[in-house]
């Protein structure tokens, strides 16, 4: 290794004229005077960045300057600017002045070598400049050189030397970390780098022992990448981190929070998940480890809506949308001629972007895909009638299951999108008036509800099971109700919240229905809570999942039917809200069945707001919205004055952060509407007249609301599929359903 001295070739006294043009040698009055500049003896530490020496007042000594310091500089050529930076600083002395030399690349490898600066002296519009040359010349006595390998940005190295002298010390601490030695006996010191700021590349040390030196070099790497990812509007984007990250990070991943989306962060299993809204087309966030922060940016499309959509030339058959007339496009005419293929539903897989949907071709009922083209839709398998119609398509990670049915068996399937992936996994027997099905999913699990045969001798009833794709892996759950009762567990109303599904579960003891939880194991399905003591049961149902609470409405004897929520412990599952507090009675007329929370934009913020329909003695049923505490449960419009008039809302969908929902008027149609939680914020979009949106008519999908409107005719109604984008002339046809 060799290291370098500065010497300096020549020294110089400099006079500057005043701006009157006078000259004086003796440096008063109004002259700037450069008495001396001399480099000789500094030694370079060769650490990139640290100051390795500060200019003495014999060194660069300017007197009788200036007071105001803006008015000198000191200037480096172009050429050397890379190795050295400079500045003035005041001297003791009013207009005296002093130089700082710092480095600030290793000058390794340039023994011999002139570095040529300029020193430029100013008062007001008058300068000189003055060459000076320095000389590097070979230092000797240097020592074994070590190396810190595979350092992250605010991270520890440990290495090992041979160093075996008692008075070695750090000579330099390096530019962007801080390093310790121990002597570890043996006669052998370990020298522990730690790295203090985000910086990445390359930073160094020396140690000195009896007057010699050795360099420590150290290679910092990026823990962390930027990156630029791809989505998909409301499609959950997995990042699997674990493929960017060091095989041996420890370090504590934080994220920002986009502004066109959510994101979330996984530590056990080192994914990040972003979601971006409906109306992204662009987004950005930040992940940090230890405060160093990278960028993630993401490009979103808008993947195809796929549609079943009726005309005269082809039947009902597999269409697209980007949401306007002229994008609304025929995909394929899969059951040829006017015969309807009656495509769907429609699950999309999240790692290919593929949708799977069940769809008729020449009498047979079978699983088809697509990828939103023509030549990709194509059908995977036939499912023969003789098993019976397939329904239920459920998407369990990238595999989809459904079930089919005849009168003497129930018949679970699951396929990976290929004819040979696609396989009966369970075959169980039933006898008539069968119920079984009901598919749900919870921790990568598949959850149903079986209809065990029930006779004399084998009395059971319709209980919950679990499968994990195989047949053996396919098991009963749990005997809710042991003997031939039935629980209807899963049932009615089911969320998911916190790696556990919710519903109401009647075990057949005295505790009647009640708040059941599983999370797909037998110990872990379980009843939450008791309610209502005795075997009436509060009845729960209406469950809906919030941010960090789950919210439901029950029944008790004391207050009649209550709004609830839980955290899924015992202890905080509490009513929220006694919505008619003259009554103790049930009356299944007080909450409807349509429930939902939604992320609303009010004002500047958007907050997290239940909304439901509900009545109590003042008013019909009515906008209700809740922000989780009894103060803040409360009507949000009466849409249809008087207690014996109700608009009766429902249908509600959330999309940019607007609520949007179905209510009747006074003439009996129901129409659009939109709110932001406040009654002056809660106005009709559209009224379809004699015509009607239709129950469960309004979905958002790919970012587009999409209504399904009713045209009543001589034979009946004829459907039509609309679009909305929140304004009433945003509000318009799309194409005939049937």
């Amino acid at each position: 290794m060799k290291y370098w001295k500065i010497a300096i070739v020549a020294c110089l006294t400099l006079y500057l004229t005043a701006c009157d043009g006078s000259s004086d040698s003796s440096g008063d009055g109004d002259n700037v005077v450069i008495e001396e500049i001399s480099l000789t003896g500094i030694t370079l530490s060769m650490s990139e960045g640290v100051l390795v020496g500060t200019l003495a007042e014999e060194q660069l000594q300017i007197t009788n300057g200036p007071e105001d310091l803006s008015t000198i500089t000191l200037v480096l050529t172009e050429d050397d600017s890379e190795y050295f930076s400079v500045e003035i600083i005041a001297g003791e002395q009013p207009g005296d002045y002093l130089g700082n030399l710092s480095l600030v690349q290793s000058l390794l490898g340039l023994g011999g070598s002139d570095l040529n600066f300029t020193a430029t002296v100013s008062v007001g519009d008058q300068s000189l400049s003055v060459p000076v040359a320095i000389h590097l010349t070979e230092l000797v006595n240097t020592r074994e050189a070590y190396q810190h390998q595979g350092v992250y940005a605010k991270g520890s190295s440990r290495i090992s030397t041979t160093e075996s002298e008692s008075d070695l010390v750090i000579a330099t601490q390096p530019q962007h970390g801080t390093v310790e030695v121990y002597f570890v006996g043996n006669e052998m010191w370990d020298f522990n780098y730690t790295s203090t700021d985000c910086f990445v590349g390359q930073d160094s040390y020396l140690y000195q022992v009896n007057g010699e030196y050795g360099e420590v070099s150290v290679n910092i790497n990026a823990a962390l990448h930027d990156l630029v990812i791809e989505a998909e509007t409301d499609t959950v984007k997995v990042i699997d981190l674990s493929m960017e990250l060091p095989s041996n990070f420890t370090q504590t991943i934080t994220i920002t929070q986009p502004e066109n989306g959510i994101s979330s962060y996984d530590s056990d299993t080192q994914t990040l998940t972003y979601t971006p809204n409906s109306s992204a087309t662009s987004d950005s966030f930040t992940y940090a480890a230890n405060g160093c922060a990278k960028t993630i940016s993401v490009t979103v499309s808008r993947p195809p809506l796929l549609l079943a959509l009726n005309t005269a030339e082809s039947g009902q058959e597999l269409w697209k949308s980007d949401g306007t007339v002229a994008g609304t496009v025929l995909v394929k005419d899969i059951n040829l001629g006017t015969d309807n293929a009656n495509p769907g539903p429609f699950l999309k897989r999240l790692s290919d972007g593929v949708h799977l949907f069940f769809a008729s071709q020449d009498g047979e009922r079978g699983l088809w895909k697509t990828s939103g083209t023509e030549e990709s839709t194509v059908k995977v398998k036939d499912i023969a009638a003789s098993y019976g119609s397939a329904i239920n398509l459920t998407l369990v990670g990238d595999d989809v299951y459904f079930t089919t049915k005849t009168v003497d068996t129930f018949r679970l399937w699951k396929s990976d999108g290929t004819e040979g992936g696609t396989v009966i996994v369970k075959e169980l027997p039933i006898l008539g008036g069968d119920r079984s099905g009901y598919l749900h999913t919870v921790n990568g699990k598949l959850l149903f509800n079986y209809d065990h045969p029930h006779t004399a001798s084998n009395p059971r009833g319709e209980e919950a099971w679990v499968s994990d794709g195989t047949a053996l892996g396919t098991v009963e759950l749990k005997d809710i109700w042991p003997g031939g009762g039935e629980s209807d567990f899963m049932k009615g109303s089911v969320i998911e919240f916190e790696g556990n599904l919710y519903s109401g579960a009647d075990d057949g003891s005295a505790s009647g229905s009640e708040v059941w939880m599983t999370d797909s194991t037998t110990d872990g399905t379980k009843q939450l809570a008791d309610l209502e003591v005795g075997s009436n049961g509060s009845i729960p149902t209406n469950f809906t999942a919030a941010d960090d609470v789950f919210y439901f409405t029950a029944v008790t004897s004391d207050k009649g039917d209550q709004l609830w929520k839980s955290d899924g412990t015992a202890e905080n599952t509490v009513p929220v809200k006694d919505m008619d507090p003259n009554s103790s009675a049930r009356d299944q007329d007080l909450f409807s069945s349509d429930f939902f929370y939604g992320h609303i934009k009010q004002g500047g913020d958007i907050n997290g707001l239940l909304f439901f329909a509900a009545k109590n003695g003042d008013y019909g049923i009515e906008l209700w919205k809740s922000d989780g505490t009894d103060a803040g449960t409360v009507m949000v419009k009466d849409l249809m004055a008087g207690v014996n008039f109700s608009s009766r809302p429902g249908d509600f969908v959330e999309l940019n952060n607007t609520l949007y929902f179905a209510a009747y008027a006074i003439d009996n149609s129901r129409n659009l509407w939109k709110s932001d939680g406040t009654e002056e914020g809660t106005v009709m979009v559209k009224s379809f007249g004699p015509d009607e949106l239709q129950s469960g008519g309004i979905e958002v999908r790919n970012g587009i609301m999409l209504l399904t409107i009713g045209k009543g005719g001589e034979e009946g109604f004829d459907y039509e599929l609309w679009r909305s984008d929140g304004t009433t002339e945003g509000t318009y046809f799309l194409g005939d359903i049937l």
